[in-house]
């Protein structure tokens, strides 16, 4: 299965997974900031972040697919590369007071 082929099935199976208003996706954009934590919460903020997720998103360890999404996080922001995040808007971050969504997928652009 080659790599667009692989980005299209999973982004079908976000929009699948989550319901229609919960699925916040954002524009393509560079990751501005990339905090990691104590306890293995992430949170990100892109250049250009969602409508309903204005301050940013987060990942925790319990997150599946935290280990793939993180390693793909890590490489955009250090190669200043564009991606999309899929984020569930209804899982907002305990950790911030500003509306921070869950992310649920990466999209690495080119």
């Amino acid at each position: 299965m080659n790599v667009s082929l692989k980005a299209t099935a999973a982004v079908g199976l976000c929009v699948f997974t989550l319901s229609a208003s919960a699925l916040e996706i954002s524009a393509k954009s560079e990751v501005k900031r990339f905090i990691t934590y104590e306890a293995g919460d992430v949170y990100v903020s892109l250049v250009k972040n969602g409508e309903v997720c204005t301050w940013g998103y987060w990942l925790d360890t319990n997150s599946v697919g935290y280990d793939g999404i993180l390693s793909t996080l890590i490489a955009a922001y250090y190669n200043k590369a564009d991606i999309t995040i899929y984020a569930d808007s209804t899982k907002m971050w305990t950790g911030s007071g500003n509306p921070t969504c869950k992310i649920y997928s990466v999209e690495h652009n080119h």
